[in-house]
């Protein structure tokens, strides 16, 4: 006579997530916008850029796009032209608080001297 076979129940298997675009931890960085060079700035901000080239600023390599963000996307004449358009590029406009990391006593007085700027 067969020996009967013992039957067991079926297993439960656990629904496995689809798998994540990228590992855990791992999220692609924002894409980031290039670096031009000061020279670049030159051509449309002559007044700042050799009030920078005298500075401080410009000894320690510390540049426009430094502060500034890097200008590949606000660069272009059309979108300088238009502050919101620049600004949604890219262009940034320092506070005293980013002056501070560098320079302890830094206030809003402060900013104007980073470079000359136009009469108004």
């Amino acid at each position: 006579m067969p020996v009967p076979v013992p039957t067991q129940p079926p297993r439960k298997v656990k629904a496995v997530p689809p798998p994540l675009p990228h590992p855990v931890g791992k999220v692609p960085a924002a894409p980031q916008h290039e670096k031009l060079g000061a020279s670049q700035c030159r051509g449309c901000h002559r007044l700042q850029y050799d009030s920078w080239a005298k500075s401080g600023h410009a000894r320690k390599a510390l540049d426009c796009e430094g502060c500034h963000g890097n200008g590949s996307e606000y660069a272009k004449a059309s979108v300088m032209k238009n502050l919101a358009a620049a600004k949604a590029a890219g262009l940034i406009f320092q506070t005293a608080a980013f002056c501070e990391k560098c320079h302890p006593t830094a206030d809003a007085s402060f900013l104007p001297q980073a470079h000359a700027h136009r009469k108004k």
